[in-house]
Parts: C-alpha cells; structure tokens; sequence
C-alpha cells in the first residue's frame, strides 16, 4: 500500500461518521462493544511457524501484531515492538525462531460482546498497544489496536480532525538579527 493509498484510506475512515445513534462522545460511548472498534481480522500463525513467517504476514497485511494459536485457539501474541525489544538482535538466526518460544504466552484477550472499556483498562494498566480478541472457543477474531481506540475516539469528532492543517501555526518566522 502505498503512502497516499494509506492517508486516503485514513480520511475516509477518519470522515466516516460513527454509527447510527451513537451521539456525541460520553462515557456511554465506551460501554459499547469492542466489535465498534474492529477494522481488521485477526492474522495468525501456529506456535510451530517460524518467527520469518510471522514477520512476513505482518509485512503484508501492514498489521502490528500476530495472534500465535495452538490447535486453533490463543496461545500466544507477538507485536512488532515484541520484535525489536527481545527477538532482533538477541536472537541469533531469529527468523527460523518458532513463534511460540517468543510470543508473550497467555495475554489478555477480550470477546467483542465485551465493552470498550475493557480494551483501554487494559492498554492503560497493562501497557498493551494490542488487545487480542477471541470468541467462546478462544479462536481469535481479532486484534483491537491503539490505532483502532483512536479511530474510534475521533470519529466522533470528523470535522475536528480534517480540518485542521497538518502542522500547527507558529506565526511568522522571525528573522536573524533583525
């Protein structure tokens, strides 16, 4: 994808209003369910695949996290920043590395009947960027992202948010020596 293929998938997810009835931005807006924040399925890869493979799907489908399932069901996360802080460069030949030695074992998962509001306790007290979602089986579904409460957030606010320039306005730029 590229770079304005990204930014105009963005704005038009950014301009696109929230869903019927769902009002301005209140509390009551988080105690919907987190199937509101979905944008994408979940990508998977086995506990056996090699680490080269869950890189390879998360260049391809521009995710930031993989679910690692075992016979089907969660076992496991492994996110991009997983990646740079404990596999690359502390690994040797890392890329042949099976997924499930490097995942973070049994994380946190959520169902999408559940209210948003358990995606962000979870983000604020655990420090996650990605919460995995998982049906009754504890099959993913899905992953919520930052990226998606953010979404979420500012959908309430369009006009906000495409109005406003890029960079802020600083006034004029002084000149040297005057």
């Amino acid at each position: 994808m590229t770079d304005s293929e990204y930014l105009d998938e963005e704005l038009q997810r950014l301009s696109t209003p929230p869903a019927a009835g769902a009002g301005p931005l209140s509390s009551d807006s988080f105690w919907k369910p987190i199937e509101k924040l979905f944008s994408k399925n979940a990508i998977t890869v086995d506990v056996g695949d090699t680490v080269g493979t869950a890189i390879a799907k998360m260049r391809e489908t521009e995710y930031g996290a993989v679910l690692v399932t075992r016979k089907g069901k969660l076992a496991g996360l492994l996110t991009e920043r997983d990646l740079i802080c404990h596999v690359v460069g502390v690994i040797d030949d890392f890329e042949a590395a099976k997924a499930g030695d490097v995942m973070r074992a049994d994380p946190v998962s959520l169902r999408s009947s559940d209210p948003i509001v358990y995606v962000l306790h979870n983000m604020q007290a655990g420090g996650y960027r990605h919460v995995p979602i998982v049906d009754e089986e504890d099959r993913p579904v899905s992953v919520v992202s930052i990226k998606d409460v953010a979404r979420y957030i500012l959908g309430h606010f369009p006009e906000d948010v495409l109005n406003v320039t890029p960079e802020p306005y600083r006034g004029p730029p002084s000149r040297e020596g005057a």
